[in-house]
């Protein structure tokens, strides 16, 4: 088990990337976009939890320009395996 908390500045994303597990994310402050290929953006705000399942490309990113945001997440792997791969 992989947990982690995610400090995102503002105006800030991961870039698209994908896991080979699902990944649980729980956000502690501010509000983040959920962006999956070929989907609608979905905006999660504090108290809010999403899952992210394996192999499907997607960005993370703050939907502030202002404020930071902070999520929790928790992810399953097998020791030594990455937990994500960026996307081209």
């Amino acid at each position: 088990m992989n947990v982690w908390v995610a400090n995102i500045p503002p105006n800030s994303a991961t870039g698209r990337h994908s896991q080979p597990t699902q990944r649980f994310v729980y956000v502690l402050e501010g509000a983040v976009v959920y962006e999956v290929d070929g989907k609608p953006p979905q905006t999660f705000k504090a108290g809010e939890a999403y899952a992210e399942m394996p192999g499907k490309v997607h960005n993370f990113r703050n939907a502030s320009s202002t404020q930071p945001a902070k999520a929790l997440g928790f992810q399953y792997g097998n020791k030594g395996q990455p937990l994500q791969t960026n996307a081209p």
